[in-house]
């Protein structure tokens, strides 16, 4: 997950409700946004039984348990919009948004004044779907919820929603380029698109009656006429479509396309055990509403886009302002957090000063005088002097090593029991040794012994004398090693 991704996610609306609106049904599903991607929640769908119905059943639908959602989101039947592929040369999408409106102006018959314009997402071919809306029709749209205590933050058509569903299906399928056809069968009209990974390539809306499968064929005639070399490699269907097998064997003659019942909804986590038991394919256009903002957070399709561009900069401030408490939250958090480990840390530092210190008095307990503040230092000065006054033990692990010497002193020094060693050292290659004996003869055989070992190459008596207390010889000797 990238940076910005992240963000993304972090910003976006939590819970998104969709609400499709036709002359006939409505229906609902709540999505919830989380770090690992969108999750069916709930759904939700009223019959209704004529025009004069709609505003109760809508109240119902969303109070009958109360719904709490964070923005929601309502589609128009796409047979409502002129669908027109127009070709925009632009490198910016700012630029595509600026000029979009009046390329639409000469393929429709009302004033560009009095309708609303959009456009479907487009790729880097020069080509993109404008679409668009009479005002009055999102004004009775608008009317209706209001009627019911509802503002939609987003109004979008059904094409639409379907392609954010597609796009929510397939977000993460590197494995799809090649376009692919989705046929929608909605009420009372049959929509047709044909869409790649990240744009929508062409658009068409037939009527619901006559005979739609050779309708079909044609539009993917007139779709093959203007992308040769790209046919769509797949054909999804999606709605209330004919179940029957020879409907769906009949549109892949016509088309010469394989046909598949679209279940985009499988990809999707799903904590609503209805969404299972229910027909999902009836509510995939308001799921696809409900998946519009997170889909596409950075340029949404949304007919309100106009008419809120003034709150929406008042939105941003007031979210920049949340913003901007939360980093001095988190900066509030950040210095308590460094005050408080600094705290612990100049503790630890004294504990720890306190403890070098014992162990110090410990170790050389006639220390006349301990620097505050040095320690450390002091004890280091003192363990250097201690090492370099036992330095003749560091080769205990080597060849002619002291205890090697003492050994070989003791080995010759055993055959004489009446011999007492009081003193030994050694100096490099020379070792000294001060002992007792019960005569001179004992003493003279010493020494011979010493010089008839392999240790040795001379051995001579620096000293002898007899004590008077003990009556004892008191010797010395100083023996070169080899």
């Amino acid at each position: 997950m990238t940076q910005r991704t992240f963000f993304t996610k972090i910003f976006k609306p939590r819970t998104v409700v969709g609400l499709q609106v036709t002359g006939t049904t409505l229906t609902l599903v709540k999505v919830v946004n989380t770090l690992k991607g969108p999750e069916i929640a709930e759904i939700r769908s009223r019959t209704l039984a004529g025009q004069e119905d709609s505003v109760e059943q809508l109240r119902a639908l969303f109070d009958r348990p109360v719904l709490k959602y964070d923005m929601l989101v309502t589609s128009i039947p796409s047979c409502l919009g002129s669908f027109r592929r127009i070709p925009v040369p632009f490198q910016k999408r700012r630029k595509l948004d600026k000029i979009i409106k009046y390329q639409l102006e000469p393929y429709i018959p009302s004033p560009i004044e009095d309708v609303l314009v959009d456009y479907l997402p487009a790729g880097s071919d020069g080509n993109a779907v404008a679409v668009g809306l009479d005002k009055e029709t999102l004004k009775g749209h608008l009317a209706l919820l209001r009627s019911a205590g509802l503002e939609p933050d987003m109004v979008v058509l059904d094409e639409a929603a379907i392609f954010s569903l597609y796009e929510a299906a397939f977000r993460d399928h590197d494995m799809e380029q090649d376009p692919i056809a989705i046929i929608h069968f909605g009420e009372g009209f049959v929509g047709i698109q044909v869409a790649s990974k990240d744009a929508v390539k062409f658009v068409r809306i037939l009527p619901g009656s006559g005979d739609i499968i050779s309708a079909i064929g044609d539009t993917f005639n007139i779709y093959a006429l203007q992308e040769e070399s790209r046919p769509p490699h797949r054909l999804f269907f999606v709605g209330t479509y004919p179940a029957e097998d020879e409907f769906a064997k009949k549109i892949e003659r016509v088309t010469g396309i394989r046909v598949k019942a679209w279940v985009p909804w499988k990809k999707l986590k799903n904590r609503s055990q209805d969404f299972s038991r229910s027909n999902p394919a009836r509510f995939a256009v308001a799921l696809g509403a409900a998946l519009s903002p997170s889909t596409a957070p950075s340029r949404p399709f949304n007919f309100r886009k106009d008419e809120f561009s003034i709150e929406s900069v008042v939105e941003l401030k007031r979210k920049m302002g949340t913003v901007l408490v939360l980093l001095l939250f988190l900066g509030g958090m950040l210095t308590f957090h460094l005050y408080q480990k600094e705290h612990m840390q100049t503790q630890r530092y004294r504990e720890v000063k306190k403890q070098a210190r014992s162990v110090f008095l410990s170790t050389f307990p006639g220390t006349a005088r301990i620097v505050k503040g040095q320690e450390l230092v002091q004890m280091r000065q003192k363990m250097a002097e201690e090492r370099a006054r036992l330095a003749w033990i560091k080769n205990v692990d080597q060849e002619d090593t002291v205890l090697q010497v003492l050994k070989a002193i003791t080995k010759q020094m055993a055959q004489f029991p009446d011999l007492y060693l009081e003193n030994f050292s050694l100096d490099g290659s020379e070792v000294e040794i001060e002992g007792n004996a019960m005569s001179f003869e004992t003493v003279d055989k010493l020494k011979e012994a010493f010089q008839g070992s392999n240790m040795f190459t001379s051995v001579k008596l620096t000293g002898a004398k007899t004590t008077r207390q003990e009556r004892k010889v008191k010797f010395q000797m100083k023996l070169v090693k080899k």
